[in-house]
């Protein structure tokens, strides 16, 4: 619904919805199983050993709660009148307040996904999807270390961006996580490093010519990622996302309609509709994503 308000503000609703990854359940909470352990019984023997005792793989239960947004407009009584004109209706009113209002819930939606917010009302961040502490979907990182991200930090301390931190965490990902990263969303800063590395030391005959996207996002290519910097998120930060595989990232919105339209009442004076959704970003398996973090 209003997929031209969606779009304008918030890249990340944006990049999802084209990637397929923008899905929509009828349920009140969102349920999988994690695979946490493979069969320890796997082994080699010779002809006619005795079989070892039977395996299994073991799973844990993961869960999200949908977060609920919600705006309240009013056309008044001075906007109904002015849409009695022959070119105009009361509906037009409506369209546009709502068209305002969709457009100003999306631009909310991007920056709770970007920042770093952490309450229970609010969709789950990047920040606190992508790490190696604390919980996530109901299961603790310190008791799980299947759970954890790969993050690299400083301690909070910057560090000059190089080619080795870049290869560190792709190829930890890749080779020993079995992960498949397509792309890297940058924090401001940590994508002018990357473009300074790139041009001062990696490539310095290349003239870079960044893609432009939507909602202010820049993207180029190297090394096979894509590298987009991403309004909004912590400008030192880089995140190694998969989008592809089976641990990939999802924004999930309950009922059919991303935004569901409600009228509230009717009278002299204005006119008055709420304007809701219910959504939650889903990462499937925080083990295959990644956050280089402290570059400048």
């Amino acid at each position: 619904m209003f997929p031209a308000a969606l779009n304008r503000n918030s890249f990340l609703w944006g990049r999802l919805n084209e990637l397929g990854q923008v899905r929509r359940e009828n349920l009140n909470r969102i349920d999988w199983r994690v695979n946490s352990e493979g069969h320890g019984n796997v082994t080699s023997i010779s002809d006619g050993e005795t079989l070892p005792s039977p395996g299994k793989q073991v799973y844990v239960n993961a869960q999200l709660l949908f977060k609920i947004q919600i705006a309240t407009i009013a056309v008044g009584r001075q906007q109904q009148r002015a849409s009695f004109a022959p070119d105009s209706s009361v509906s037009d009113a409506l369209l546009r307040e709502t068209e305002l209002a969709i457009e100003d819930m999306s631009r909310d939606l991007h920056l709770q996904i970007a920042g770093p917010q952490a309450t229970t009302k609010r969709i789950t961040s990047l920040e606190e999807a992508i790490s190696a502490t604390g919980t996530y979907a109901g299961i603790s990182r310190a008791a799980n270390p299947f759970w954890q991200s790969f993050v690299d930090d400083n301690g909070g301390n910057n560090r000059a961006l190089t080619q080795a931190l870049l290869e560190n965490v792709g190829d930890t990902l890749k080779n020993s996580r079995g992960a498949r990263p397509t792309e890297v969303w940058c924090g401001i800063q940590a994508w002018n490093a990357l473009r300074a590395l790139i041009e001062g030391t990696l490539a310095p005959a290349r003239n870079l010519d960044p893609t432009a996207l939507k909602a202010g996002a820049l993207r180029l290519e190297w090394e096979g990622l894509s590298f987009i910097k991403v309004p909004d998120i912590d400008t030192n930060k880089m995140f190694f996302v998969d989008l592809v595989s089976d641990g990939g990232i999802s924004l999930l919105t309950q009922a059919s309609n991303d935004f569901i339209v409600t009228p509230e009442s009717t009278d002299a004076f204005d006119t008055r509709l709420s304007i809701s959704n219910m959504m939650e970003l889903v990462v499937w398996n925080p083990f295959k994503q990644g956050l280089l973090a402290d570059v400048a």
